[in-house]
Formats: structure tokens, C-alpha cells, sequence
């Protein structure tokens, strides 16, 4: 129920904090600790909380000091969903603060319980002999009915084109509890602090930042020109090449030397022309005109990688994103889903973990909450993603 009893202590002696954490793990003996990572205890803590203020419960008074030792609770820390209570109700274990006079009297949770929710609206449970009387409540935390998930990922899987609607909702959230059952949080952390190291305030739609203009404009015409131009060759340029270099010149009048201009020459090679000889030149081209754009350098990283069969790929913090946009607080949606589509194959190629394919789609689901008026933005590399860690699913469930 929320934070029931808290402690701290300044200045003490070595010795009397060595003494005090030794008093601490003496009690392995009834119940076993399990190391998490901060993000993981930080969300338990504020969303025991949280719960607790539904039925009227305060967290422990000393809380208004400890709470200091935490993070803040904002969007600085990585939102994980925590279910609290058991099996729908709030529990209450009263022996774990029984022996610690500083808590207070436990009557009075019980009467808020009772009050809110009524006598059989929760659980008490008032000893606890062994861990086994408290079986199945480490799924109350930590979401991880499994069996129950198994089922549902092996009634649905492998994904079928003519899926219901509510059937694929059901087996996309139904991997992601799978995989962050199995996950390992610290390397998920440490993944996503690793190649996702650039804070990135805005995505832009609608204009366009300075490193893709030449010639810098502040014409709301131009940019809005020049960004239709973008979303109609995106949009074409893989299936109908006819009318794309009509296009291309229309973007080069309006942003004349932008790097978007050698970006799409370069993908149009990639994909129309058969000549590798011209491809390479047009790359080259482009690097020597736009030593520091960060597109242009995906771009020749992307050709020399799968130049190599993909081989270098097995290294996918190589492509973090400071590698091509440091310093950068804004990013035009091009040069975003460009990056992501290269990680994605460096992610999918690379055979190391789950944990990579975890922060990808969490960096996505970020992106989403914040991007609210583009409600398909980046949704094919976020499924292709969950696609590719349900195979993984599969392998591990056999």
C-alpha cells in the first residue's frame, strides 16, 4: 500500500550504517532480494504511491525526506507500467512493518481500506511464514503472468495478413509484456542511454532546420512548398520513378544546394539504377558538397555497410545517433525515419539481444506520445520491429 514506512539518517558513522545494512539482509531468510535497475525501483515506488492515494493513504511520513534521494518523478525518467494490488484489490501485508515502531498504527490503513473499498473490496494478510504464502505475488509488480501470455502469443502467432484488427492489437501488446518479462532492464537501459544520446526537443513537419538549407529562408511558403515536394517524392520515389526528377528539380529551385537534393539523388540510384559505379559517384558527390550533414553521412554508412553483406552491421551502437546529429536539438522527419531505418536493419542484422529491439520501440513509443498529430509516424519500423522480436519470441518458446 504505497510507501509504508521509510528511514534515513545524516552523518552517521561508517560502522552504524555497515551494522544497519547488514540488519537488513539478514531478513533473506523470509524474503529473497532481487537487484533491479533505478528506473525499474523508481517507477514501483511512485506508482505504489500513486495507488495508495486512491484509497486515501499517505505515504510514510518520512517520505517527505526520502523522496530527495529519487529521481523526480517526470518525464526524465522512462515510464515503465506498474500494476499494483493483487488480483484487482489492494493488499495489505501487515507483518513486514509489524516489528517497526515507527510506523504507526496499522488499524487506520485498514480503516481507509474499508471505508473506500469495503471489507471484501481487499486482501490482508497478517502472517507470513514463508514465501510460498505469498505465491504469485511477484506477478502483481512485475505484470508477468506468462502462461497466460504464451498462450495468447501461440494462438496468434505467426501474424496473418487477413489478422482482425483486434487479434493484432492483442499479439503486439501481448509481446511486448513477453519480451520485458524476459528482458534484462539494465542492458535495455544502457542500450537505450548508449544509442539513443542525443536530446531531440522537436521533430520537424512543417519547416525545415537550418542544416538542410543552404541558403537559410524564413518564408513560411517556401518551407511549406518544399515539404509537400518531400512527402510527394517520399512517397513515389520507390515504386514510380517517372515525374521524380521533375520533382527533384522543383526542390532544388525552392532549397538550391540543400542536402535533401544529393539525398534523394542518392536513393534514386539505390533504387532505379543498375550502375554501382554511378551510385558510388553520386555518393561521393554528395560528401564532398555536405561534409557535415548528418543525412549525407547515413546515406554513405548505409551504402558501404551493405556493400559488406551487412557484415559490420553486427555492431549496432556504431550507428547511435550522435554519430550523425550531435549537437542537434531539432530533426527534420526525413533525417529521423532515415536514421531509424538504418538502425533497424543494424538491430535486426546484430543477433546480440532482445533488449536492443525493446529500446528501439520504446524510443518509437516516446516519439508517438509526443508526435500526437501524426498518429502513423514511424508505425512500419515499429511494426517490423515487433515483428522481428516475436520471431525471437518464437525461437525462445520453441
Amino acid at each position: 500500500m504505497g510507501v509504508v514506512f521509510t528511514d534515513y539518517g545524516f552523518n552517521i558513522p561508517i560502522e552504524e550504517y555497515e551494522k544497519s545494512k547488514e540488519i537488513i539482509f539478514q531478513t533473506e531468510n523470509d524474503f529473497k532480494f532481487k537487484k533491479v535497475n533505478y528506473t525499474l525501483a523508481h517507477n514501483i515506488i511512485y506508482a505504489g504511491v500513486e495507488y495508495a492515494a486512491e484509497f486515501g493513504i499517505n505515504p510514510h511520513k518520512d517520505f517527505a525526506v526520502t523522496q530527495f534521494m529519487l529521481k523526480e518523478d517526470d518525464d526524465s525518467v522512462k515510464l515503465i507500467d506498474i500494476e499494483c494490488g493483487k488480483d484487482g484489490k489492494p493488499l495489505f501485508i501487515s507483518q513486514i512493518i509489524a516489528d517497526i515502531p515507527k510506523f504507526g498504527n496499522q488499524q487506520t490503513i485498514i480503516d481507509k481500506l474499508e471505508k473506500t473499498v469495503g471489507k471484501d473490496g481487499y486482501i490482508y494478510i497478517q502472517n507470513i511464514e514463508n514465501l510460498e504464502d505469498l505465491k504469485g505475488a511477484e506477478e502483481v509488480f512485475f505484470d508477468k503472468d506468462l502462461e497466460e501470455d504464451k498462450r495468447l502469443f501461440q494462438k496468434h502467432y505467426p501474424l496473418k495478413p487477413d489478422m482482425p484488427e483486434e487479434d493484432l492489437l492483442e499479439i503486439m501488446n501481448t509481446t511486448g509484456k513477453l519480451a520485458y518479462a524476459m528482458a534484462d532492464y539494465d542492458i535495455l537501459d544502457d542500450y537505450y542511454d548508449l544509442v539513443f544520446d542525443v536530446d531531440i526537443d522537436n521533430i520537424l513537419f512543417d519547416t525545415l532546420p537550418g542544416e538542410l538549407l543552404k541558403e537559410p529562408t524564413e518564408s513560411a511558403d517556401i518551407h511549406q512548398k518544399a515539404n509537400e515536394l518531400i512527402d510527394w517524392i517520399s512517397s513515389r520515389i520507390n515504386k514510380k520513378p517517372r515525374g521524380i526528377r521533375k520533382k527533384l528539380k522543383e526542390l532544388e529551385h525552392l532549397i538550391p544546394g540543400s542536402p535533401l537534393i544529393n539525398y534523394f539523388e542518392i536513393v534514386f540510384n539505390e533504387l532505379h539504377n543498375k550502375d554501382k559505379n554511378k551510385l558510388l559517384e553520386v555518393i561521393f558527390t554528395a560528401r564532398r558538397e555536405h561534409p557535415d550533414s548528418g543525412l549525407i553521412k547515413l546515406m554513405e554508412k548505409k551504402h558501404v555497410f551493405l556493400a559488406k553483406e551487412k557484415q559490420s552491421f553486427r555492431r549496432s551502437d556504431r550507428f547511435k545517433m550522435s554519430n550523425f546529429f550531435a549537437g542537434r536539438s531539432s530533426l527534420h522527419f526525413t533525417e529521423l525515419t532515415t536514421w531509424f531505418n538504418l538502425l533497424m536493419i543494424a538491430i535486426i542484422e546484430s543477433d546480440d539481444n532482445i533488449e536492443e529491439k525493446l529500446a528501439f520501440i520504446k524510443y518509437i513509443e516516446d516519439w508517438k506520445n509526443k508526435v500526437v498529430n501524426q498518429p502513423d509516424f514511424l508505425l512500419p519500423e515499429r511494426l517490423i520491429m515487433i515483428s522481428s522480436t516475436m520471431n525471437d519470441l518464437n525461437d525462445i518458446l520453441g
